[in-house]
């Protein structure tokens, strides 16, 4: 990998974590360039396009996040009462 697209990819999680507020951490930054540099081949696309489909893929995470916790949230407070099985004789 070539200094100018590291740099365009470090560019790409700033912007990232800027406009999702949010501070990446080192294991998610790899996991989404791992899946982003595979999205590239399956699309079709060159090392070009990395930059810009890294940053996306970036903010998508983030939104799965919110959705996947306000799912779980619902699920929570959704939760009803199972009444106890008892035995019967």
């Amino acid at each position: 990998m070539d200094e100018k697209l590291k740099a365009e990819l470090v560019k790409a999680i700033e912007t990232a974590e800027l406009r999702t507020g949010r501070k990446f951490d080192p294991a998610v930054v790899y996991d989404v360039l791992k899946y982003s540099i595979n999205k590239l081949s399956y699309i079709g696309k060159d090392m070009d396009y990395l930059p810009l489909l890294f940053e996306n893929e970036l903010r998508d995470h983030v939104m799965r996040e919110k959705i996947n916790w306000r799912g779980a949230m619902n699920d929570v407070l959704n939760l009803r009462p199972c009444p106890v099985s008892q035995p019967v004789s």
